[in-house]
């Protein structure tokens, strides 16, 4: 009796379910009579795609949007991460932080997003690293090689 790939006998899931690997390994053998690799193959992938599961179910209920995480399934990490940050800045925050926003008013509304916020204290550091270096060599050269 051969099932699909991705459905598991009800006993295997309660076995699962309760944590016990091993036992749904010799459930799952004596159900279908799959050998042992494959057996192992399968929990062990279904118990993976559960795990990831539960995680996405916890990450949308703290709040982060499902678009962000199938970026992150997909593999586009600067993609979610600009989703993400998109998502904050659109919605208020609800967080012990939320007093600070009161104060501050957020990168919207002060005209400067943090990515270009970054790259302006980037170039300025590059700056500032290039007058010392200049000032470094003009003094080495006018002073020390007389």
């Amino acid at each position: 009796m051969a099932l699909p790939k991705d459905s598991l006998p009800e006993t295997v899931r309660d076995a699962l379910r309760g944590g016990n690997k091993m036992e749904a390994i010799r459930r799952l053998r004596q159900t279908t009579g799959v050998d042992l690799k494959e057996a192992r193959a399968r929990i062990d992938a279904q118990s993976l795609n559960d795990t990831r599961l539960a995680a996405r179910e916890a990450l949308i209920k703290s709040g982060v949007p499902g678009n962000v995480l199938d970026a992150l399934q997909r593999g586009s990490f600067l993609e979610a991460a600009r989703q993400y940050f998109d998502h904050r800045r659109r919605t208020p925050s609800l967080s012990a932080s939320r007093s600070l926003d009161v104060v501050r008013p957020p990168f919207s509304q002060r005209g400067d997003a943090p990515p270009e916020l970054f790259h302006r204290v980037v170039t300025l550091i590059w700056w500032l690293l290039a007058f010392t270096l200049a000032g470094m060599a003009a003094y080495f050269f006018l002073f020390k090689s007389g």
